[in-house]
């Protein structure tokens, strides 16, 4: 839990090391502690605190105004950071520090992107960025305009903010708020209701920068579920969009509301993989060609993909992730080493999950591994492990279904009947690929067992190819907010995941 603190007060220590030390035990709860504090540990932003709060005090700004305050909020998953927030039932007080003069546009950008998440918090927003080397102050009003106010004016709003909120700040921000996908909520997309992490902007301006630059036909972006490869790879669409045609191919299922994109974005265009021969003829008329889910392709098709974009010398950005296939034919095709064998290629990886927070990832890898033990500080709030028998399964499932969560089934087989046919679904494994739910359910029945060394197997699939520990993880990695796992008619398999529960702190 992160706390609030009186900034008059942090603001009279001068040294680096004991201001480090005061802000950990003053700020944060011991099971919290995040080294990202140490960002705010530097002399000049420490400096830059102090001369705030010494012009403001001479404009009648009392100490017990500087209660309250949130120091350095990071904003979980995302990585949104403000420097300075004050939350009370009036309103919401922000204020950036910068140490010396920068760009009006950089000004601008920061405090329209701040207003955009504090906005979910549904009261009245005061944005501020001060310089604090000439102590210039300036406002972003409700209408976006940004404008140089006096430090009179940020001393009077400092004194209207009374009677602070001094809760856990994190449940304010629910990291699902601000994550939107281009599939399931196109509008917000096209209206550019998102912002990048920073991890992903810094990606985004490299790759846009090397492709420039002519650094290679061929850029990668690689990363594991929940890290934004779709939201990246279609924001870079997007902006390529304004300089020349772009094909997207989805090398696994578009979802239906891909057309509400064509339709809304020019140059633009969004297809299947599945009606390749068609998609060969028209790349030459294409300035960008963009492979999703890419280690789904064939590599009949992956090579020939790639010969006709050097041919035609245009661009080919692939977006990947190597662990995410689902059959023994994509694990065999290996099309991630024949990515890194295409000419020049420039590789980018997304690292930092934002969709799957950490109660979720830690959920996610012990039920795949019951030695991966959870950490003291999860108490997997947000997990819901049932079991039923098969006479029963159909009314639990419809249960959770009129709660709101999305039914993921495993997909089935064109060979045969398999056990989880009878149960229905909101979608199979494979239409739910790039895309993610709020709340989801799963199922397992006598399918899945642990082996010996603890790790998730599964018995055969109807369809040789598909592998059911690999459809699992599919699924269950859609998730934003809510797990919930259905056990049908398999009590050991049952017993031996709710075991995390007793080993929550």
């Amino acid at each position: 839990m992160i706390k609030t603190v009186n900034l008059f007060l942090l603001s009279r220590i001068r040294d680096v090391e004991a201001f480090k030390n005061v802000l950990i035990h003053d700020c944060v709860e011991k099971d919290s502690l995040d080294e990202e504090l140490n960002i705010k540990c530097q002399p000049h932003e420490i400096r830059s605190l102090r001369l705030l709060v010494d012009t403001l005090v001479k404009h009648k700004c009392s100490i017990y105004g500087w209660e309250g305050f949130f120091y350095n909020y990071i904003i979980p998953q995302i990585g949104k950071e403000f420097d300075l927030l004050k939350i009370t039932d009036d309103g919401v007080l922000n204020i950036e520090l910068k140490s010396q003069q920068v760009e009006s546009e950089k000004i601008e950008k920061q405090l329209h992107r701040n207003r955009h998440y504090l906005s979910h918090l549904n009261r009245k927003i005061y944005t501020f960025c001060v310089v604090t080397d000439s102590m210039t102050c300036f406002e972003m009003g409700d209408d976006g305009s940004v404008t140089q106010v006096t430090a009179d004016d940020l001393a009077k709003a400092i004194n209207y903010f009374r009677k602070p909120y001094t809760d856990d700040i994190d449940p304010l921000f629910v990291p699902s708020e601000f994550l939107i996908s281009p599939f399931n909520e196109p509008e917000q997309f096209l209206k550019g209701n998102y912002f990048l992490t920073d991890h992903q902007e810094r990606i985004k301006s490299q790759l846009l920068s090397d492709i420039a630059e002519n650094k290679s036909r061929f850029f990668c972006i690689n990363g594991k579920p929940g890290t934004g490869k779709t939201l990246l790879l279609y924001d870079i669409a997007r902006e390529l969009a304004k300089q020349g045609r772009v094909l997207i191919i989805n090398c696994a299922k578009l979802s239906e509301n891909y057309s509400t994109l064509e339709e809304n974005i020019p140059n633009l265009t969004l297809t299947e993989i599945s009606g390749f021969n068609l998609i060969a003829n028209r790349i030459p008329q294409y300035r960008y060609v963009l492979l999703d889910e890419c280690q789904r392709i064939f590599p009949q098709q992956f090579k020939r993909v790639c010969e006709l974009t050097d041919l035609h010398k245009q661009t080919c950005i692939i977006s990947i992730d190597p662990d995410q296939t689902l059959s023994l034919r994509e694990e065999n095709n290996k099309i991630y080493s024949k990515v890194l064998a295409l000419p020049s290629v420039q590789e980018y990886r997304l690292t930092t999950r934002i969709r799957t927070n950490k109660e979720l990832a830690t959920f996610i890898r012990y039920v795949r591994d019951l030695n991966k033990k959870p950490p003291k500080d999860v108490n997997f709030k947000n997990i819901s492990v049932n079991f039923t028998d098969e006479v029963s399964a159909l009314a639990v499932i419809d249960y959770f279904r009129s709660k709101g969560y999305t039914f993921i089934n495993y997909t089935g087989s064109n060979y045969g009947i398999t056990p989880f046919d009878q149960y229905g679904q909101d979608y199979d494994t494979h239409h739910v690929i790039g895309q993610e739910f709020l709340k989801i359910l799963v199922i397992m029945d006598n399918t899945f067992y642990y082996d010996e060394c603890g790790k998730l197997c599964a018995k055969q699939h109807r369809d040789r190819n598909y592998l059911y520990e690999k459809l699992f993880y599919q699924s269950i990695t859609r998730v934003k907010d809510k797990i919930a796992l259905l056990v049908i008619d398999n009590e050991d398999l049952f017993k031996k995941i709710v075991r995390v529960f007793g080993q929550e702190k």
